[in-house]
């Protein structure tokens, strides 16, 4: 199996429970989905996978996690005060 393969394989197998955990942490299913979704394609993109010492789903609860605490906010609010727009 190649790569694509494999990490596709992994991700339809774990993209449920791994959005359940994510939301825990953003309060919204859109969102979760999008971050486990990052998570995947980071690790794809940077072969990070190959460098994982341990159990792997383990590591994939925590990126999400991680990901979850210091990743780029997925979403933008605005606040409307008055006529002034924050």
């Amino acid at each position: 199996m190649n790569r694509a393969g494999a990490t596709n394989c992994c991700f339809a197998s774990t993209m449920k429970p791994l959005c359940s955990h994510s939301v825990r942490f953003v309060y919204d299913c859109t969102v979760a989905e999008d971050l486990v979704s990052e998570v995947f394609y980071q690790l794809w993109r940077t072969s990070a996978y190959q460098r994982v010492r341990g159990p792997f789903l383990s590591y994939l609860f925590a990126a999400v996690r991680n990901e979850a605490y210091t990743g780029k906010p997925l979403t933008t609010f605005t606040i409307q005060h008055g006529s002034e727009t924050i």
